[in-house]
C-alpha cells in the first residue's frame, strides 16, 4: 500500500511524515476514551507512533473518495477538514476521560533504558523507515498492556527492528499492510483485556486499511476475529464501528485497490488446511487455560488464540495469491511479533 495521498504542494512545506503524525493524533483525540493518548514521558512514544501509524491508514482510506477530489488533495485543501477537527478538538479541552483502573506504573531499571536508547539509535544507524520506527513503540505499549516484563519487550523487538530494517526499505505495499495488520492485531490485547473501546477502534481501522496493498482478506480476517473474539457484552460497541467503518471498507473494496486480489486456485487447500489446524490449535489452547485465581493475573489466552488466528489466516492469505515463501516473512513479521511476545514472553513483575 503505496501512501497514495498527493502532497506535491503540501510536502514542499511540511514533511509527510509530520502531516501524518498530525492527522492521526488529531483523529486519535476523537475516538472512544481509552488508554493510549497521554502525553508523559512513558505514555508519549506510544501516542506519537499510534498516531503516525493512523495518519498513515487514515489518509490512504482518504485517498479512495472521488478522482474530483484528486486536486483538492494536490494542493492540501484535503487537510482543511482535519486542521477544523483539530481546532474544535482545542477548544473543547478537557473533553475526555481514560475507562479503568490504569496498570501500576513500570519503574524500568538502567538496562531497560540502556536498551531502549540502544533501540533508538540502532534504528537512525540503520536509516529505518518512519513506518517501521513507530511500531515499535506501539508494540512495547500493547505488550505492556498485556502485561509482558519490559525486558522482554525490549529483546523482542530488536530482532523485529533488525528484520524490517534489512528487507523493508522503503517498505513495499505489502510490508505497510503488513504493519497495519500487525497493528490491528496488538490493539486486540487492550480490547480484550480492558475492554478499551479506542483500542477497538483502532483495530478495526488498521485491518480495513490493511487491505490496501495487502490481500483483501486481511480485511475480512481481522474484523472476523475482531468480532468473535470479543465477550458477548462487548459485541454492541464492536458492531457500532464497524456500522460506521463499513463505508472505508466499501471503499477499498470498490476502488480495486486491494492488493493480491485474484486468488490461485492452488493455493484453496492450503488455506482451508490452515484454517482449520487453526482451529483446532485455537481449541485446544483453549481448553487447556489454568482457572483464574484471585490475587493472580490472567493468562493472556483469549489474545494469543486471537493473533495466533490472524497469524495463520494471513500467512494463508498471502500464499493463496501465489506470493513465494521469502516475500511472505516479511510483512508477517508485526503479526508475529505480537504474537510471540503475547505467548512467549514472561510477565512482568509482580504479575503472579
Amino acid at each position: 500500500m503505496e501512501t497514495s495521498w498527493p502532497v506535491r504542494h503540501a510536502a514542499g512545506v511540511v514533511p509527510h511524515a509530520l502531516i501524518q503524525l498530525a492527522v492521526g493524533r488529531i483523529l486519535l483525540s476523537w475516538l472512544p476514551p481509552g488508554r493510549l493518548g497521554g502525553h508523559r514521558p512513558l505514555e508519549l512514544p506510544a501516542t506519537l507512533g499510534t498516531s503516525y501509524l493512523l495518519g498513515e491508514a487514515i489518509l490512504a482510506l482518504q485517498s479512495l473518495l472521488p478522482h474530483a477530489w484528486g486536486d483538492a488533495q494536490a494542493w492540501g485543501w484535503h487537510l482543511v477538514p482535519w486542521g477544523v477537527l483539530g481546532i474544535v478538538r482545542l477548544a473543547t479541552l478537557p473533553g475526555s476521560f481514560v475507562p479503568g483502573a490504569e496498570p501500576r506504573h513500570e519503574a524500568p531499571g538502567k538496562l531497560f533504558w540502556g536498551l531502549v536508547l540502544f533501540l533508538v539509535v540502532l534504528g537512525g544507524l540503520l536509516s529505518v523507515p518512519p513506518l517501521v520506527l513507530a511500531f515499535l513503540p506501539v508494540a512495547s505499549h500493547l505488550l505492556q498492556q498485556g502485561r509482558r516484563a519490559p525486558l522482554g519487550r525490549v529483546a523482542l523487538l530488536i530482532p523485529v527492528l533488525w528484520i524490517l530494517a534489512a528487507g523493508a526499505s522503503p517498505p513495499s505495499p505489502l510490508v505497510r499492510a503488513g504493519i497495519l495488520f500487525g497493528a490491528g492485531a496488538g490493539f486486540l490485547i487492550p480490547w480484550l483485556r480492558r475492554n478499551d473501546l479506542r483500542a477497538a477502534w483502532l483495530s478495526a481501522i488498521f485491518f480495513a486499511a490493511s487491505a490496501q496493498g495487502g490481500p483483501g482478506l486481511f480485511l475480512l480476517t481481522g474484523w472476523g476475529t475482531l468480532l468473535l473474539a470479543s465477550r458477548r457484552p462487548q459485541w454492541r460497541s464492536i458492531q457500532t464501528a464497524f456500522a460506521i467503518l463499513s463505508p472505508l471498507a466499501l471503499g477499498v473494496v470498490l476502488s480495486g485497490r486491494a492488493g493480491l486480489c485474484v486468488p490461485d486456485p492452488n493455493g484453496l487447500g492450503v488455506l482451508l488446511v490452515v484454517l482449520l489446524g487453526s482451529l483446532a490449535a485455537s481449541a485446544l489452547c483453549w481448553s487447556k487455560r489454568e482457572p483464574w485465581r484471585v490475587g493472580r493475573i490472567e493468562a493472556p489466552f483469549r489474545e494469543g488464540v486471537a493473533i495466533w488466528v490472524l497469524l495463520a489466516t494471513a500467512f494463508a492469505s498471502i500464499l493463496l495469491h501465489g506470493r513465494p515463501v521469502e516475500e511472505i516473512l516479511l510483512p508477517l513479521t508485526p503479526v508475529g511479533a505480537m504474537w510471540v511476545g503475547v505467548t512467549f514472553l514472561w510477565t512482568e513483575p509482580g504479575s503472579q
